[in-house]
């Protein structure tokens, strides 16, 4: 009865809402139509009368077909089931009205995005890796028993010594395309696999699986970063932390007038006291750029480092022990002779039980050069991994800001006070950016919104009336940072997050 059904549906099929949701194609080979009233569908093994369908819901003719939706969204109709399906494999049954005889029960392995497992043909009980999906329709045949990415034959890490690499996969009939400049691999990008690889310098691989030119696997990112032998032997004790910029020379981007755009870089890794091993405890492809106003003219940059997926997606990850994100500052304590007053401040304000970016010292190498191997002369110094200030449970624990039924806004809101690249600037001059929401994501209703509260608040503050100022501002938090920001002679006063909450 089951024909075929997709656990991973990213753009094949929509439901009436327009959502790509799990679904199941269920047939019927016989001559007669087929009601499908207390007929039951299961994702539990030991439940296969979880859910079942309800009278007057579907029946399906004669040799036809019928979709249902596996989206835990009952509220939507009856031919949606109250359980989605387990991506990484699981089960699904169909059985008859008395809840005891089987008409379908499929131990499914891991799935992949837009892939069905179904039958080749409506006799056939053997279920296959449909590479065409074709829900409300007869099968296509084109399938594979054994369905798997891209295999390579040495763990990504660190090495000394050039090596040969090979790439393989299990599906039967495919081809294994690959880049190692970021793009993906398709029809006018790439190389085919035929051949091992000799690998003598760092390398970044973006990887997937194809059969007549389409990818059918999710696309992988494999790193190999090169070092000297000097370096191979370096140790400390603080994390370590080597990164391959790629060719790219960010000791030129000094502008203050230019948003640097990230540039892809690959990264490894290692905690305190441990050496420069072949096996770093993360490694992370990601996007990097120089932050900062007056800092870009030192000769110790800060950057902004985002980790990626191998689209250049944010994926969050786990970074020398901090809550995994996507989003982090290398900072740079080059001002700052001793190295530490970022750190112990922002120790101080979370001890007044203010929420405050968590820190992390590290030794960083950085390779700009081009020649694609870290030595000890890529050594950069002491840096503070920090995280970013943005909406988060894990970070800055705010709502959201939503339209209100009269025209404004409500909820949360957070803006920073700036000295370069402002989103806008108030009447009194102060230069402002928009956190959260971004500035991409901000609405210009929400943005105008703001900007109105944000005058109201200078003018409570230039007003003769200070219960005005005691309205819209939070006196002890402004106090506490007042006297943070003189105990820590923080001379860049011009750098302020300011948020809104209900």
């Amino acid at each position: 009865m089951v024909a075929e059904f997709m656990a991973l549906n990213e753009q094949t099929l929509t439901d009436e809402a327009g959502e790509f949701d799990d679904w199941v194609e269920l047939s019927n080979t016989s001559n007669e139509p087929v009601d499908l009233a207390g007929y039951y569908v299961s994702n539990d093994a030991e439940d296969p009368t979880l859910w079942q369908i309800p009278q007057g819901a579907a029946t399906i003719a004669p040799k036809g077909h019928l979709i249902l939706w596996l989206d835990n969204d009952v509220e939507q109709g009856p031919l949606h089931a109250p359980f989605k399906l387990a991506g990484e494999g699981g089960t699904l049954s169909v059985t008859a009205p008395d809840g005891e005889t089987s008409l379908s029960s499929i131990d499914y392995p891991a799935q992949h995005p837009d892939i069905a497992f179904g039958t080749a043909n409506p006799t056939s009980e053997d279920f296959l890796f449909l590479l065409t999906p074709t829900p409300g329709d007869v099968n296509d045949s084109t399938g594979v028993s054994e369905f798997g990415g891209v295999s390579f034959s040495r763990d990504a890490g660190v090495f000394r010594e050039s090596f040969e690499l090979s790439m393989s996969t299990i599906t039967d009939g495919a081809t294994i395309k690959y880049t190692t400049d970021g793009r993906e691999p398709g029809l006018f990008a790439g190389k085919t696999f035929t051949d091992p690889l000799q690998i003598e310098t760092s390398t970044t691989f973006t990887a997937a699986v194809y059969i007549g030119g389409r990818r059918i696997s999710p696309l992988q990112t494999q790193i190999y970063l090169a070092v000297d032998a000097e370096l191979a032997s370096f140790d400390s004790t603080l994390p370590v932390v080597l990164i391959d910029a790629r060719g790219h020379d960010f000791t030129k981007d000094t502008s203050l007038n230019t948003e640097f755009e990230a540039s892809p870089v690959a990264s490894a890794f290692f905690d305190a006291n441990k050496t420069i091993t072949e096996s770093p405890n993360q490694l992370a492809y990601a996007g990097m750029h120089v932050r900062g106003a007056s800092s870009r003219a030192w000769p110790k940059k800060q950057y902004r480092f985002e980790t990626w997926g191998p689209s250049q997606e944010d994926r969050a990850v786990r970074l020398l022990g901090l809550p995994a994100d996507a989003d982090w500052i290398l900072a740079a304590p080059y001002f700052d002779r001793s190295l530490m007053r970022n750190h112990l401040t922002f120790r101080w304000w979370e001890a007044l039980g203010y929420e405050s970016p968590r820190t992390q010292f590290f030794e960083l190498f950085l390779d700009m050069d081009g020649d694609q191997r870290l030595t000890l002369a890529d050594y950069q110094g002491i840096y503070v991994l920090t995280e970013t200030i943005k909406r988060s449970g894990k970070r800055l624990d705010i709502g959201s800001l939503k339209p209100a039924d009269d025209g404004s806004f409500e909820g949360s809101y957070a803006i920073e006070a700036t000295n370069v690249n402002q989103h806008w600037v108030s009447r009194k001059g102060t230069r402002l950016k928009y956190v959260e929401p971004s500035d991409a994501a901000a609405s210009p209703q929400a943005k105008d919104w703001i900007q109105d509260q944000f005058t109201k608040l200078e003018d409570a503050v230039f007003s003769d009336d200070f219960s005005d100022y005691r309205q819209v501002i939070d006196l002890p938090s402004h106090l506490d940072y007042d006297i943070m920001r003189e105990l820590s002679r923080n001379i860049d006063g011009a750098s302020t997050f300011m948020s809104f909450r209900e």
